[in-house]
């Protein structure tokens, strides 16, 4: 390999790599950004978790069920899918980010 093709295959080198650098610090900083949401969600989350299949809520579906409730609003979090799936879309997030760390802590 000549000197020439010798420089040339280390600037690709390079290149590559610190594209590859460069890519993963912005992704970093978008996830730490995102994480940071999540985690800040989790108390809203609880208060969401106490709140679905409590008697409160109950009271609440049979508010809605009478017509007693302003009209034209969403009212989702009184149907059990929604929340349900709020909860285990959290859990399963929860065990995915477990998942990532335990294989970067094993191949770091």
């Amino acid at each position: 390999m000549t000197k020439d093709e010798l420089t040339s295959f280390q600037f690709r080198r390079i290149k590559k790599m610190q594209t590859i650098v460069s890519e993963l610090e912005k992704g970093m900083n978008e996830f730490e950004i995102q994480l940071d949401d999540f985690e800040a969600k989790q108390k809203s989350l609880q208060q969401l978790s106490k709140y679905y299949g409590s008697e409160t809520w109950f009271e609440d579906i049979k508010s809605y069920d009478e017509g007693n409730l302003p009209k034209g609003h969403n009212y989702s979090v009184l149907g059990e899918d929604p929340v349900f799936d709020v909860i285990g879309d959290n859990y399963r997030m929860a065990i995915r980010l477990l998942e990532v760390a335990t294989e970067i802590i094993k191949n770091h």
